[in-house]
């Protein structure tokens, strides 16, 4: 279950993708965020959707799986995602997994209901952060520099066999069909449709006949946020998220740190020597001033 916990925040970490800034950027477990002179005002609100996953096996048997997920951002950007997930392979719950987030991708929190466990970073001000930084227990890591050098040449070279193999060429796959679908409300906001079809072709994925995906996707451009989305794939079968429930105003600060009861650590970063991918080192970030 360790193991299932750490993939789960870890995945967590990387999948949100929104975010949010402020002049000393940190969460406090006690407080929520710090919402100092924030540049940049954001309509904040609070979302709840319904995941809904249907797959339909060979023999007819349908396997249905539901999840919920909740958002929610602040005046100032700052954001939280929060899912409680089904994995159907195994047919039980996985739990409630949440983070934290600024406007620049950073970690600011994430907690697991599984572990009942909790982690708050503290990241330096915003206009000191350049260069590498990492916290202590090397659960958070943050880089501004872009990856150096020239791409990646198309050989490799094999440890076992000795020899240097040419990379094979990535498959050419086939372009995305995009219609515009139109508009409609949502829980009274406006969202705009758009439906992705794709077709892979025979060979492309070793599918010996052509497979044909059909996305949905409907997005409120006020709110910088998808509403709705539906894919339809049969390969995994049919998966549906939909907004159930919107709150347009600040939301409640809880929602923002770990429950009270979880066992929560709070981490400072530091700043280190960035290595690029050439293998040379830079000097670390300035440390922050007092």
């Amino acid at each position: 279950m360790p193991r299932i916990a750490d993939r789960l925040l870890f995945i967590l970490s990387l999948a949100l993708l929104v975010c949010a800034v402020h002049a000393q950027v940190g969460v406090a477990v006690s407080g929520g965020p710090d919402h100092t002179s924030p540049p940049h005002q954001f309509q904040p609100y609070t979302a709840e959707f319904k995941i809904t996953h249907v797959q339909t096996l060979a023999d007819g048997t349908t396997i249905t799986s539901e999840g919920t997920e909740i958002r929610a951002r602040d005046s100032a950007g700052i954001t939280m995602q929060s899912n409680t997930d089904q994995d159907w392979h195994i047919g039980r719950m996985l739990g409630t997994s949440a983070g934290v987030h600024d406007t620049d991708g950073t970690i600011l929190a994430n907690w697991y209901s599984v572990t009942k466990a909790g982690h708050v970073f503290k990241m330096p001000p915003k206009e000191q952060r350049h260069g590498c930084w990492i916290s202590a227990s090397v659960r958070m890591e943050w880089n501004d520099r872009p990856p150096a050098g020239p791409p990646p040449n198309k050989y490799v070279f094999d440890s076992v066999t000795r020899t240097v193999e040419q990379v094979p060429a990535p498959i050419q796959r086939s372009r995305p069909k995009i219609d515009e679908i139109g508009s409609i409300s949502i829980q009274g906001v406006e969202a705009h449709g758009q439906r992705i079809t794709r077709t892979i072709s025979m060979g492309e994925a070793g599918n010996d006949h052509t497979i044909v995906t059909v996305e949905e996707d409907w997005m409120a451009p006020s709110l910088g946020l998808m509403l709705r989305e539906s894919i339809d794939d049969p390969r995994i079968g049919k998966r549906t998220r939909e907004l159930i429930s919107l709150t347009l105003g600040e939301p409640d600060p809880s929602l923002f740190q770990p429950p009270a009861d979880y066992a929560v650590t709070t981490e400072e970063l530091h700043a280190i020597a960035c290595h690029d991918p050439a293998g040379s080192v830079s000097q670390p970030a300035p440390a922050s001033s007092k």
